[in-house]
């Protein structure tokens, strides 16, 4: 049994490193040598553009996230487990549809300056620029950055922040000086999490006109029809990428700190900053959530609803939502089957151990890869399989779910790992004391307990998959959309009093998960 399920896990390295190793086994000497001469000062360009759109994008994520989580987590006011949710909602909309909505209501030829020229007064600027980009990216990014540190201090912060004010520093000086010294480990992690979506992003980046490397990869193998150019390109995203996830583990180990657990009760807002407080969320919640769902509302009702486009987005949403089912369980079993025999574990099996954690830590580091580049590595493979079969499967269903499965299978495994850190060994030995299989202990035991993990993760990928849009746009198999690529060539055809249905469709079919997921986290 041992044996079989080794090959099973080798085989599965084999197919999270393919895409990423075929990039690499698919660079040759000539092409590297025409990008970086005679390409040279455009790929610089790139690479100035993501990396100032990384630091603007962290810089916003991380006041918001911060802000937020800090006030949901020490203070008592009235509303608060509303906002607590409600601060979520701005998840549900895809960043390249806000980015669709800026453009349309602030660009030169948007609404707000068409009504200023008709009021007589002479505005023109351009919203096209790395700055707009990145707080447009932020809008849904910072749900990254508040979930994490909501976590977080809600372990290790409020009792602190209560000892650091007995001790006479004022509210001011905690929220600047104190807590993010002691959340510096959770800080990282979120920039971490924030500059890996920057280098994944395509559509909000693409909307605004800034060419970053995620951009380039794409640009250059379909603009220039040169997979060996996207490849190129797409390397050095995954050199960055490793580098990065390098030095976070390193800053990690050096960034030890003790779990203080201090539950003291929540400080109480003086009223008038309740007040304040409560509007400026309400303000926030209107720019990010509830305006541009506004828009999309107007945009529908603009639209005479024929049968045709009824089957089209009827279409697209139902593709949406198998993909996501799909996807979902696949990465929900896969996980399963790596972290429950990693619980059994005999410590004398030391090769089946090391293929594990392998595993693991393969599938977490997958996240960061963006959807362009898994892209261009699944369809290097799949082209090499079809020149052995002769049949096309380069674009198909097998393409989407092997790069959904690559990207977002962390996504699950992450939850129900964490999840698994909570259920103490003890239960194991009762259990498997009292004569019951190792079977019958994960079904008896670890199951109930993994249940509400297990439908968090399972709702991640949901989520994930419904707004990738790289990769779906670069895999899907001819007259085949989802409502991701069906919103972008609309955009792309500057129809955009078509996009409303199927943006108001995606909001909804997000924010049902996200529901869910806030309730199951209640629950862990």
């Amino acid at each position: 049994m041992n044996k079989i399920y080794t090959i099973g896990l080798t085989i599965l390295v084999i197919i999270l490193i393919m895409p990423v190793m075929a990039i690499f086994v698919n660079l040759n000497w000539h092409t590297i040598y025409e990008i970086f001469t005679t390409y040279f000062i455009l790929i610089g360009r790139y690479a100035f553009n993501t990396a100032l759109v990384a630091i603007l994008t962290i810089f916003f994520t991380g006041i918001l996230g911060y802000t937020f989580a800090y006030i949901i987590t020490i203070y008592e006011f009235p509303y608060r487990k509303f906002w607590k949710i409600a601060l979520l909602l701005p998840f549900a909309i895809p960043s390249f549809i806000l980015a669709i909505i800026s453009i349309e209501i602030w660009d030169t030829a948007g609404i707000i300056q068409n009504i200023l020229r008709q009021w007589g007064i002479a505005v023109t600027f351009s919203v096209r620029n790395p700055f707009m980009a990145a707080f447009t990216l932020s809008v849904s990014s910072y749900c990254y950055v508040y979930l994490l540190l909501l976590s977080f201090m809600g372990r290790e912060l409020q009792g602190m922040i209560t000892l650091t004010q007995m001790m006479g520093y004022n509210e001011l000086r905690c929220y600047l000086r104190i807590a993010p010294i002691m959340i510096r480990p959770a800080l990282i992690s979120a920039g971490i999490i924030v500059a890996m979506e920057v280098l994944g992003d395509y559509g909000t980046m693409k909307i605004f006109g800034v060419s970053t490397l995620s951009v380039a990869v794409l640009e250059l193998w379909q603009g220039f029809q040169s997979i060996e150019k996207g490849a190129v390109i797409s390397a050095i995203l995954v050199i960055i990428i490793l580098i990065t996830l390098y030095m976070n583990d390193k800053i990690h180990k050096k960034l030890q700190y003790n779990s203080h657990n201090m539950h003291n009760k929540l400080l109480n807002m003086p009223k008038k900053l309740a007040i304040l407080c409560n509007i400026l969320l309400f303000f926030w919640l209107f720019i990010s959530f509830i305006f541009p769902l506004i828009i999309l509302i107007y945009w529908a009702l603009q639209q005479t609803l024929t049968a045709h486009y009824w089957y089209e987005y009827s279409s697209a949403l139902w593709n949406s939502v198998w993909l996501g089912l799909v996807a979902g369980i696949i990465t929900l079993i896969i996980s399963l089957l790596l972290l429950v025999p990693q619980r059994f574990m005999d410590n004398n099996a030391y090769l089946l151990s090391n293929l594990l954690q392998l595993s693991i830590k393969l599938i977490k580091s997958c996240y960061s890869i963006p959807g362009s580049v898994l892209a261009i590595g699944v369809v290097i493979i799949l082209g090499i399989i079809t020149n052995f079969t002769g049949y096309n499967v380069a674009l198909s269903i097998i393409a989407l779910i092997l790069a959904y499965f690559c990207r977002f299978s962390s996504s699950a495994i992450v939850s129900i790992e964490n999840s698994y850190k909570r259920i103490a060994g003890q239960f194991d030995y009762v259990s498997l004391s009292l004569n019951q299989t190792q079977i019958a202990t994960f079904k008896n035991v670890h199951l109930p307990l993994l249940r509400p993990a297990m439908v968090s993760g399972f709702l991640l990928v949901f989520v994930d998959v419904i707004k990738e849009l790289p990769a779906s746009l670069t895999l899907k198999p001819y007259n085949f959309d989802n409502l991701a690529t069906k919103i972008w060539f609309y955009a792309h055809d500057e129809r955009v009093n078509y996009i409303g249905i199927p943006a108001i469709l995606m909001v909804m079919v997000g924010f049902i998960p996200v529901y869910f997921i806030i309730k199951n986290m209640e629950k862990q």
